[in-house]
């Protein structure tokens, strides 16, 4: 339990500066996908049907609005993960980023060193 906590806390600060720049982007843009969703006609309909409003916005909207987020989140991925490798590197953190960099040079060395060949 003790390293767990300690494993946990050393990663707020990763976590935090990974995080902010994507989630900020990422709210403008859902928040754009929503108030547009919101203004569609089968929302109007399930307001005027008398559902209410918070299971219009949670089961009508929300959902028709996400769908774009999600393909969105594909592009972040490889954002957060070069992201992911500056970070640790500044914070001097094993982590993800830094073993997938790790992996692309020993590729790119096995291609230019006629010594090296992976089977």
């Amino acid at each position: 339990p003790g390293k767990l906590l300690d494993v946990g806390w050393h990663l707020i600060l990763p976590t935090i500066a990974l995080g902010v720049f994507s989630v900020g982007g990422l709210m403008r843009y859902m928040r754009t996908n929503l108030l547009d969703v919101l203004r569609a006609d089968y929302v109007k309909s399930a307001r005027a049907k008398g559902v209410p409003e918070r299971r219009v916005i949670l089961r009508h909207a929300v959902r028709n609005a996400i769908n774009p987020l999600v393909t969105l989140f594909g592009f972040e991925l490889g954002g957060l993960l070069s992201g992911a490798a500056f970070v640790e590197n500044i914070l001097g953190y094993p982590g993800l980023g830094r073993l997938i960099l790790e992996a692309i040079a020993d590729i790119l060395l096995a291609y230019v060193d006629p010594r090296i060949r992976y089977e």
